[in-house]
């Protein structure tokens, strides 16, 4: 009964590791799709730009190497796990959340790629429902572009959306700031093509 409960509690701690990776990369998302600006100094060339991009050609992600994906990820990880070594709160967990947020870039090109490029056992944990879809990662693609942040897991995305939350948090933006989200250009694009 121990064992059960020791290998539960490991469990559940890796569960939530992987959530919260999600969600922290769904809110980076979600922020770069909706205020980021390309003119932005430093910001705009290295994250938003290529963030835009993505969104005008999404499989050009694709090529690019995994150093390409997760290199700032990488760097902001790096620093993060060497603060909480000198502060002493380095733990399994926090390296695990940072290695798994680091990695979502990744995770988000599998979502781009086709089965054959996948491999089976990528193929696999997307039908399993382990790592993100194809499919489900394609909400984030269609219509406004404006749901479906979280590209780690497709765990979050549907319990964000039927809550809001999103919305709720552009809205709370919007009354103290004045600031709406940006509309994707791609979407604004075909709405001038109609």
């Amino acid at each position: 009964m121990a064992i059960f409960l020791v290998a539960l509690r490991y469990l559940m701690l890796i569960t939530l590791c992987v959530l919260l990776a999600d969600f922290i990369s769904g809110f980076v998302h979600w922020l770069e799709d909706g205020y980021g600006q390309p003119s932005w100094p430093l910001i705009g060339q290295t994250i938003i730009e290529p963030n835009l991009l993505h969104h005008r050609e999404p499989r050009a992600m694709v090529a690019n190497t995994w150093w390409q994906s997760a290199d700032l990820q990488f760097i902001g990880g790096t620093v993060a796990l060497s603060l909480a070594a000198l502060c002493g709160w380095l733990s399994w967990e926090l390296t695990l959340l940072v290695a798994l947020t680091v990695n979502t870039n990744e995770v988000h090109k599998w979502a781009h790629r086709t089965k054959r490029e996948n491999g089976r056992f990528i193929t696999w944990m997307q039908a399993a429902h382990v790592v993100q879809s194809r499919a489900h990662h394609g909400r984030h693609h269609g219509g406004n572009r404006n749901t479906h942040f979280c590209a780690l897991t497709p765990w979050l995305n549907p319990l964000l959306e039927r809550v809001r939350f999103w919305r709720g948090l552009e809205a709370l933006i919007r009354v103290t700031t004045g600031v709406s989200p940006r509309l994707d250009p791609v979407v604004t694009a075909r709405a001038a093509a109609r």
